[in-house]
């Protein structure tokens, strides 16, 4: 049986939470040991989830008080920022060569569904209890994959200093 690409390829889903960046480096990290190509992906939820009071931070607008209509009416500017929000991290990593994907739907489904659809050898999840709220809505995303993934994952764990707590919520 013929590969056509036998070169590994590993799927890092990032959420807005300011231990992202750490996150985001040691996947990058254990995918260049693996001389893995690297894939950034961030899941947008339904538009509700935005306009929470529990989500953290997303792009400053955390406590703006009716974000629900100016989510509706912007779903394309909270992509363009995604994707913005991806580059960011795709330029701290400095490699053009990573591939950035904003999909909408079920965080870990839509997880699932990506890492499938691009043939992934591994998914990097970056897991901290504060992180549970902002990456969920009615399941853990993380026992989620766990539980429907046959791709192997790795968690990372992720505690943000105090600073970088209090830098988010400005």
């Amino acid at each position: 049986m013929k590969r056509e690409n036998l070169q590994p390829h590993v799927l890092i889903a990032l959420n807005y939470n300011p231990a992202t960046e750490k996150i985001a480096e040691q996947g990058y990290e254990m995918a260049r040991n693996m001389g893995a190509r690297v894939t950034l992906l961030h899941v947008l939820s339904e538009p509700s989830f935005y306009s929470s009071a529990e989500y953290s931070p997303i792009m400053g607008f955390t406590g703006y008080m009716d974000m629900s209509t100016w989510v509706q009416e912007n779903n394309e500017q909270l992509i363009a920022e995604s994707q913005r929000f991806l580059i960011h991290i795709k330029d701290h990593l400095e490699d053009p060569a990573i591939q950035i994907l904003v999909r909408e739907g079920n965080f870990a489904d839509t997880i699932l569904e990506t890492a499938t659809e691009i043939k992934a050898s591994c998914i990097i999840l970056g897991f901290h209890q504060h992180q549970i709220s902002a990456f969920q809505l009615s399941e853990n995303v993380v026992e989620k994959v766990l539980n429907n993934s046959t791709i192997p994952f790795i968690l990372i764990p992720s505690i943000a200093t105090e600073k970088e707590e209090e830098s988010a919520v400005r």
